[in-house]
């Protein structure tokens, strides 16, 4: 019997995946972790790699590392984070042995070559995002990342955990920016190089959140030669869209801006509004004959200035 097919991929039943959680029997959790992140994690690991069937290879890999971890998850598992990055973790694995010429060159440079991990749009130091992102509950990275990454619009998003509308869902938006921002400050304090750094850190933060003032001389001096406290500086501002980017490169890394980018291909298509009705047709009427007067009025006025005037 064939299975369900999913976008890009063999039947489950031809892949590694469905042979190792074939006997696990979590079968619902299994179809709907499938059914909803598979065609975007499938997305990534073709960014990583340079044939479909290594991508698809990737993807496997990275699903049944997770589905078959003997980890009882929650409800609110932040599933498509957790499976980006384990793609990450399988590519850097894959770079050790002749599972290395199916990634990317650069991504394959990268890992097996000591250069810097290279990034397609933006800078790849993202250590105090990434830190602070993984201590959040699962429920605020689960939503956090489907909003500032995924983009998702709020009925789709409204699910992700539970019934969430309206004002509710923004409120409980916001209270994780917040908390995301707050980690980011504490895993400054824990990996600053030096007192220092740490002395520093609440100046920096309302620096960043008040960039019209100007910084201190000791701070500039302190900025011109600290790399950690500039790369805060950085992740402290999650103003606009940054935290888009940002969040993806915290996570992913390579090519961050590319997976960013085609998460738009993959949101569903919007309804169109609700057509308002029209006004009926006999208030228009009155306002028509409004307007008629108005000029017919105005017309008269000019006509008895101009008459005035020329007498």
């Amino acid at each position: 019997m064939t299975g369900p097919q999913y976008p890009g991929c063999l039947p489950p039943e031809s892949t590694p995946l469905h042979a190792a959680v074939g006997g696990c029997r979590r079968a619902t959790t299994v179809d709907r972790v499938l059914a909803g992140h598979w065609r975007a994690v499938l997305d990534y690991a073709e960014l990583c790699t340079v044939t479909k069937e290594s991508a698809i290879r990737l993807t496997g890999t990275a699903f049944m590392r997770l589905l078959t971890d003997n980890t009882t998850h929650p409800a609110a598992f932040p599933w498509r984070p957790r499976l980006l990055s384990m793609v990450s973790q399988i590519s850097g694995e894959w770079a050790c042995d002749e599972r290395k010429y199916g990634l990317h060159p650069r991504l394959r440079a990268s890992l097996t070559e000591a250069v810097p991990s290279e990034n397609a749009s933006g800078p790849p130091d993202r250590q105090l995002l990434a830190v602070a992102f993984r201590q959040l509950p699962d429920r605020a990275q689960r939503l956090l990342w489907h909003h500032e990454v995924e983009r998702e619009p709020p009925d789709v998003l409204a699910k992700r955990v539970e019934p969430l509308f309206g004002e509710h869902l923004q409120v409980e938006l916001q209270r994780h920016r917040a908390a995301l921002r707050a980690e980011c400050l504490q895993a400054h304090h824990r990996l600053a190089a030096d007192k220092q750094c740490t002395r520093y850190t609440h100046l920096i933060d309302s620096l960043v959140r008040h960039p019209s003032l100007l910084p201190p001389p000791d701070l500039q001096c302190h900025l011109a030669r600290c790399h950690h406290c500039r790369a805060a500086a950085e992740q402290f501002d999650h103003s606009a869209d940054r935290l888009t980017l940002m969040l993806a490169q915290a996570v992913i890394g390579f090519r961050a801006g590319d997976y960013s980018r085609s998460c738009l291909s993959r949101l569903p298509l919007a309804a169109p509004p609700p057509s308002r009705p029209g006004p009926s047709p006999a208030p228009l009427r009155r306002r028509t004959a409004v307007v008629l007067l108005t000029l017919a009025a105005v017309a008269a006025l000019i006509w008895l200035l101009v008459r005035t005037v020329s007498t």
